[in-house]
């Protein structure tokens, strides 16, 4: 692997690091700001994955074939996952929140007023 490769590996560790930090702190303070942060942030690495699989499936010109080229694509790709995935992106949040939510014994419409940040009803 190259120098350019190895800083975009070192880089992305270090950021999912500092993620799980951030929410380890924040679920000390906020259990229901980590459990939607935790959701929206699977859901932006599932898109991800979507995104890198589709890229995968499509041919590309050699001339825009190149590490470069790819780690920038590769960073667009991760922003604009991370963007869906806090405006509503596939509704993962929704429905891990709701399950999570339907286990401690709230009912599936409880799920909009946790994710709308009200207090939930008593059980």
């Amino acid at each position: 692997m190259n120098e350019v490769g190895s800083v975009g590996m070192e880089l992305g560790s270090t950021i999912v690091s500092d993620h799980g930090n951030q929410l380890r702190s924040l679920a000390k303070t906020d259990e229901r700001e980590a459990l939607i942060q935790a959701t929206r942030q699977f859901e932006s690495m599932f898109i991800n994955m979507i995104m890198k699989s589709m890229r995968k499936s499509v041919s590309e010109s050699s001339l825009l074939d190149n590490q470069t080229t790819n780690m920038f694509r590769d960073m667009h790709d991760t922003e604009l996952s991370q963007k869906l995935a806090s405006q509503g992106g596939l509704g993962l949040t929704e429905q891990v929140v709701g399950q999570l939510l339907q286990r401690e014994g709230y009912s599936p419409a409880d799920t909009v007023t946790h994710l709308q940040n009200r207090p939930l009803p008593s059980k």
